[in-house]
């Protein structure tokens, strides 16, 4: 949600972007405000969807809500692990560490991780996974004969 800001003669637009951090091996407590966008009666479940920056993979997954005032807020336990992952009770495998781009679906089926029978997005923004160095990613085009290409000023 956009807003502005008066500084002096110049007005500065603001967007205001969720970020939840991650740690590979524990358990992580996530707290999000994901009720206040809800449209469907109760009972409400969330399905979240996580997207990797560097691969555009997305997992999907859902976890319990244990939040002790689910129309504040809404609070999961998270675990990031190398193990098994189940994907109905919020343990899952990320092998890249780095950034992910996160939606958070409304949805009245309890254990579903299918997205097209969720809901609407109720939630979007950034995630941050800290854990094993980020790999990095290389890439070689256009020279697949091994042609070597110097320039020169003259």
């Amino acid at each position: 949600m956009p807003f502005f800001i008066l500084v002096g003669t110049r007005a500065l637009l603001l967007y205001i972007v969720y970020m939840i951090l991650l740690n590979k091996d524990e358990i992580n407590r996530v707290i999000v405000t994901a009720s206040e966008n809800v449209t469907i009666p109760s009972p409400v479940y969330f399905l979240f969807e996580i997207i990797s920056d560097d691969t555009l993979s997305p997992k999907y997954f859902t976890a319990a809500d244990t939040s002790g005032n689910p129309c504040r807020y809404n609070e999961f336990l998270i675990e990031v692990t190398t193990g098994t992952e189940d994907l109905t009770t919020g343990v899952i495998n990320l092998p890249l560490s780095g950034y992910y781009k996160y939606n958070i679906y409304q949805q009245d089926i309890e254990f579903n991780v299918d997205p097209s029978l969720a809901g609407d997005i109720v939630e979007t923004g950034k995630l941050y996974l800290r854990g094993d160095d980020k790999p990095v990613k290389t890439e070689y085009t256009n020279n697949d004969n091994n042609n070597y290409i110097t320039y020169s000023n003259g």
